[in-house]
């Protein structure tokens, strides 16, 4: 599992444009999503326009531990 902090880590990587940023996968116009922790408190990413989330995979996960690791 990732940690809130985790993302946060991750987001701040993306937006210095060292690792892939987190679009909206439903309106790519949306840009870049948001780390966010849902009422059930799973990190997440979140669109503030179209407010949908993205939950990420064991894969993605692990992807984002080892760059973070870097």
């Amino acid at each position: 599992m990732v940690t809130i902090q985790q993302l946060h880590s991750y987001h701040k990587l993306a937006l210095a444009g060292f690792v892939p940023q987190i679009i909206c996968r439903l309106d790519d116009i949306h840009g870049q999503m948001t780390p966010w922790v849902d009422d059930k408190e799973e990190p997440c990413f979140w669109c503030l326009f179209c407010n949908s989330k993205l939950y990420l995979s064991d894969k993605d996960v692990q992807s984002i531990k080892t760059l973070l690791r870097l």
